[in-house]
């Protein structure tokens, strides 16, 4: 199974709409193949550093589905549903990305992607590209599987991962890992937005000091899901 993951930087003003398309005509669309599944979708929060973004993760069973989504959005059923959406906004960054072997995302078949809208509740997640520095993709993979998959929610201030994947070959940057972690609550959400990360969890020998060892920048997003997202 291959995850499309598209981050949709909107035209002013365009928010609203983009995403009642997306709910009320793309995702039920695009669900009419039994092997495409639109699987989630997320705005930017409110003091975010990209504003009036849309995030949307889309499910494929594999390479042969991924290609006949393409050739619906080009010159299928999807053209013209795919023109209207591009109206509203100014560009769109896409990457095609794999899980990992220790992923905990609970759906591993489109079919377990429900094919109607959700209902909610919204949920707020820390959204993560990370690229690994050269040749040190596969040990940073090991640290994250033996080292932070260790940790316990509360190690992390509230804060759980949800998904660990990376991008192919070919379908964007590489070497590169995309962590999406749910905030659990409202004091965790509060933490992070208002508090400097404790000393003690960058002392030397913790999560946070021996993972620079493979990499040293990342980009981070706060996004809130849309409660009639299909997964939360």
């Amino acid at each position: 199974m291959l995850w499309l993951h598209q981050v949709h930087h909107l035209r002013p003003a365009t928010r609203d709409r983009f995403a009642q398309v997306v709910q009320e005509r793309w995702l039920p669309e695009v669900a009419t193949r039994p092997d495409t599944r639109l699987a989630w979708f997320a705005t930017s929060t409110r003091g975010a550093v990209h504003a009036d973004e849309a995030v949307t993760i889309t499910g494929v069973a594999d390479g042969a589905a991924l290609a006949e989504l393409g050739a619906r959005v080009h010159s299928g059923d999807l053209t013209d549903l795919a023109a209207e959406l591009s109206s509203l906004r100014d560009g769109v960054q896409t990457r095609i990305l794999e899980p990992l072997d220790y992923d905990p995302f609970a759906v591993t078949s489109v079919t377990e992607i429900p094919a109607q809208p959700g209902t909610g509740p919204s949920r707020s997640y820390m959204h993560d590209f990370v690229p690994p520095t050269f040749g040190n993709m596969r040990a940073y993979e090991d640290m994250m599987r033996e080292r932070y998959m260790a940790l316990t929610e509360q190690d992390l201030s509230g804060v759980a991962l949800r998904a660990s994947w990376r991008t192919v070959p070919g379908g964007g940057p590489v070497p590169e890992m995309f962590n999406l972690s749910e905030i659990r609550s409202t004091a965790a959400l509060e933490r992070l937005v208002t508090e400097e990360i404790p000393r003690e969890y960058k002392a030397m020998g913790t999560w946070m000091w021996t993972a620079l060892a493979t990499r040293d920048r990342w980009t981070t997003r706060l996004l809130r899901s849309a409660p009639w997202s299909p997964l939360q």
